[in-house]
Parts: C-alpha cells; sequence; structure tokens
C-alpha cells in the first residue's frame, strides 16, 4: 500500500490548518502545532503513527451527504503528541476504529459516532496496552475532560473493545456498548482509583442494559465486557 507523506514546518511561529476530503494512508508529521485538520473520512491500513505534532488544537471529521459518494466521516489514523501539549478538540461523525490517540498532557474533549478496537490515552507509557482492572496499573498524568459517543445509525453497537485511559475523566456519554469482544480481552476505562469519573450516563437503544444496570456492570469485576473501573 502507498501512502503519501507531508512535512510540515517547525516552525513554532507557524499554526497550521489542514482542509482535506476523503484521504487514505497519509501520514503527517514534522509540525509543530496544528491548530486544525478537517477531512470527510481518513482510512488506514497499519498501525504506524499516522499524525504527530507538538501541539494539536482540532481533529474534525465530517463525512459526506454527497448522493454521488456519500461518507459516513471514519477516522482510522493514529495520533500521537510529541510535547506536554493538549489535544483540544477530536470530532469524527463516524467510527473511531482501530486508532491509537495518545496525548502526553491532556484531551479536552472526544466525540464520534462510535468507538471501535482503539485506545484512547493520555500520558506517557510505552507501546504496552493497558489492561483495564488490574491494580497500581500505571501512574496515568493527564485528563480527558469529556468523551461522547453518539451512535451510529442502522449499527447495533456504538461502543467496542476500545480503551480510554487517563488520570482523570469528566463528563462520559456513553451508549450501545457490546459487552463481550471476540478475543475476550478486557476493554473500558483505566483511571486513578482516587479521582475516577466525574460524570457518567449511558444509554441503550435496545433496552437490554437501562444506566443502573451499566453503572452495575462497570463497578463489578468479572461482569460480562469487563467494563470497569480499577
Amino acid at each position: 500500500m502507498a501512502f503519501s507523506r507531508l512535512t510540515l514546518s517547525n516552525d513554532e511561529s507557524v499554526l497550521t490548518d489542514i482542509s482535506v476530503g476523503s484521504i487514505a494512508n497519509w501520514r503527517i508529521q514534522g509540525a509543530t502545532c496544528i491548530r486544525s485538520l478537517t477531512a470527510s473520512e481518513w482510512l488506514d491500513s497499519d498501525d504506524q503513527v499516522d499524525l504527530s505534532a507538538q501541539d494539536i488544537g482540532t481533529i474534525r471529521i465530517t463525512g459526506s451527504t454527497s448522493q454521488d459518494r456519500p461518507l459516513r466521516g471514519d477516522f482510522q489514523a493514529d495520533v500521537r503528541l510529541e510535547s506536554t501539549g493538549a489535544l483540544d478538540t477530536v470530532d469524527v461523525a463516524g467510527w473511531i476504529d482501530h486508532s491509537q490517540i495518545v496525548s502526553t498532557s491532556g484531551i479536552n474533549s472526544i466525540s464520534a459516532g462510535g468507538f471501535n478496537d482503539s485506545i484512547i490515552r493520555v500520558n506517557s507509557w510505552g507501546e504496552d496496552v493497558p489492561t483495564p482492572g488490574v491494580e497500581d496499573l500505571y501512574s496515568a498524568r493527564g485528563w480527558i475532560y469529556s468523551v461522547v459517543v453518539r451512535g451510529i445509525t442502522g449499527e447495533p453497537y456504538s461502543l467496542v473493545n476500545t480503551i480510554f485511559a487517563a488520570r482523570y475523566f469528566g463528563s462520559v456519554t456513553l451508549r450501545d456498548a457490546q459487552w463481550t469482544t471476540p478475543d475476550g480481552k478486557p476493554w473500558g476505562f483505566v483511571c486513578s482509583p482516587n479521582e475516577g469519573v466525574c460524570g457518567l450516563s449511558y444509554s441503550d437503544s435496545t433496552g437490554t442494559y437501562g444506566e443502573d444496570a451499566f453503572l452495575t456492570q462497570i463497578y463489578n469485576v468479572g461482569k460480562a465486557g469487563d467494563f470497569r473501573l480499577p
């Protein structure tokens, strides 16, 4: 698979805005600050870092309602911030799918139609994937102030096999979780036992789980899906 590479200025005084349509297998690197990146979709076929910068303002994946080529607006790129700057906003119309998004300081807001087989984490861990529920797992250093799962039209699940890891979470709005995963590995939220999640809401369009049942699930180790706070 051929990759397109875009190397940007590392001048700290240069704020970069990128606006493209549908892209696949792009690599964008070298920028000190990307103020905004907007695309209709970003598809990717490997697990290498595709977008890196010291600071990133907004990543917005819009989809398209064009009759000729409608796009759901999926995001499959791997993102890494290279300094202590925060990632401000990630807003994806469709799936955040098979993606790793890593900030060394914090993420102010991340929202998507759905999350599938992805890792959203805030700290400077190595390449090892954290496992929810293990005591004294890691010392996460940052925050995620807002997580929103809006739901995917026509899909039974909108939250599948995804790990969110940070020291502290603010407002978390979730829906339509798939409780079991094909490989049986734990998934869910990893955070400081002393800080955890400030506000949590959950809805299930199938009626299988109400919010009370969901809260029981995440707070009890060993329940289906191992979706839990350590």
